[in-house]
């Protein structure tokens, strides 16, 4: 008999005419025909030279409810209705007696909950920090750090379970260009990871931070405001709207212009359509056609044609007119 790869789930290549061969959750030797020579009963082998090996006997998997295979090779366990966790290896890590466990590889620690009392562990399963407080919630993390609520007021921990800005806003949201929006009442402003107030709650709505400044909103009226919370234009705009390079489209009443990642009007509101195709190109309509201009209104593309699209792969434009397409760099 030949051996083949249906018989089992995974094997590994030959050593000395002896191959580990995987079915289910265990693992055993076979020969070169196929045949066991040890019947999987290991929850896992490891290699040392080609007559010695080092071999793990088999946990009780039976003993679990459900085991339910995580993307980053764990496996979350289930046991009288609380969670636990095995290592990719099906090591024991962590005992079931959670209501959430979240495994974050990025950061080297596994989040657990139990009802609201959260605890951090290390990736071997060892503990890490117990929290102080109860959480109400706790978001995922971002760049290191998760919203936290406590009594219904926000604030943020890190990966060591820290609580870096203290749970005492309304709203908060998360970190962008190292500063979070926050609501204290019905008004916005900004921190820092300090928890310095850059900008008081002051505005009736801001935006997350571009890459020099914020927009803030003001009885109706959009304005910005830069790193050391100072206003640089005035809230006056219908409209500001954040593009992907950090700088802000903006409206009066049907006409748009553009407003640079430090706060400063480029663009007068002129136009009647104002997008973004790549970081300080905009296409642009004044009337019933379309042209390319950048950031310092220089006219790149005239303005003579139906639509234009930019390939981003090919760095490429194309130019629709007259139901006929055609391409310009």
């Amino acid at each position: 008999m030949q051996i083949t790869q249906e018989k089992f789930k995974t094997i590994q290549e030959f050593r000395s005419g002896v191959a580990i061969g995987q079915v289910g959750f265990y693992y055993g030797f076979a020969d070169k025909v196929g045949d066991w020579i040890e019947y999987p009963q290991f929850s896992a082998i490891t290699y040392i030279n080609d007559t010695l090996y080092i071999v793990r006997r088999k946990i009780s998997l039976e003993s679990y409810e459900e085991i339910k295979p995580l993307e980053n090779g764990y496996y979350q366990i289930t046991q009288d209705g609380y969670l636990g966790l095995l290592s990719p290896n099906f090591k024991p890590l962590i005992d079931c007696k959670f209501t959430k466990i979240e495994v974050l590889p990025q950061y080297k620690i596994i989040l657990t909950a139990l009802i609201n009392q959260y605890s951090i562990y290390y990736m071997n399963g060892n503990l890490k920090v117990k929290m102080n407080y109860p959480y109400d919630k706790y978001l995922p993390y971002k760049s290191g750090l998760a919203m936290v609520s406590h009594h219904g007021k926000w604030g943020f921990v890190n990966t060591d379970g820290q609580l870096i800005v203290s749970t005492q806003y309304d709203e908060c949201r998360d970190f962008v260009n190292n500063f979070a929006a926050v609501r204290i009442g019905k008004k916005w402003g900004y921190i820092d990871k300090s928890e310095n107030l850059v900008v008081s709650p002051y505005y009736d709505e801001i935006s997350d931070f571009g890459k020099g400044c914020g927009g803030v909103q003001k009885n109706k009226k959009w304005g910005f405001v830069n790193h050391k919370g100072r206003e640089v234009i005035v809230p006056q705009y219908d409209e500001a709207k954040q593009t992907n390079s950090g700088s802000f489209v903006i409206k009066n009443k049907t006409k748009s212009g553009y407003v640079n990642t430090l706060g400063y009007e480029q663009v007068a509101p002129t136009y009647k359509d104002f997008a973004e195709l790549k970081p300080n190109y905009f296409k642009v309509r004044s009337t019933g056609k379309y042209g390319l201009i950048d950031s310092r209104s220089t006219e790149l593309i005239p303005h003579l044609y139906d639509d234009i699209v930019y390939d981003e792969k090919d760095n490429r434009y194309f130019l629709f007119l007259k139901g006929q397409w055609q391409s310009a760099k």
